[in-house]
């Protein structure tokens, strides 16, 4: 989506992590809004997700939402690696831009068995707009 030129006053560095819920072999978690007069530059994803031994990755998904829940983007993501104990691994680079009422959404899912706990981290850079 092109958005309408804006003058940037501002720009910091961003970090956040979220926890996602886990339901059955799936996990899922948003990260919050930028905010008024503020516009997301995400430049990489990592995730972490754990399940049993011997669970494995079926497919990932990072998904730019509107103020409304629609998705407006969807970006599929492969996984980095596979541990043993059943923990998967996603370390991506991205170019995102998120806009002020906007949000991501992450989905993350194992093909077997049931998904424990999972954390994702996004990084890059958050605008100021004038």
């Amino acid at each position: 989506m092109i958005e309408p030129a804006a003058a940037v006053l501002s720009t910091v560095h961003y970090q956040a992590e979220i926890r996602l819920t886990c339901v059955g072999s799936g996990c899922r978690g948003d990260f919050p809004k930028p905010g008024a007069h503020h516009r997301l530059n995400v430049t990489r994803i990592s995730c972490w997700m754990r399940g049993p031994d011997g669970a494995t990755y079926e497919q990932g998904q990072v998904d730019l939402m509107d103020e409304t829940g629609n998705a407006l983007l969807h970006a599929y993501v492969p996984v980095n690696s596979t541990g043993a104990g059943g923990s998967q691994l996603i370390n991506q680079a991205f170019d995102l831009r998120v806009g002020a009422s906007q949000y991501l959404s992450i989905g993350i899912q194992l093909a077997n068995f049931t998904a424990s706990t999972a954390y994702c981290t996004a990084t890059g850079t958050m605008e100021t707009l004038g």
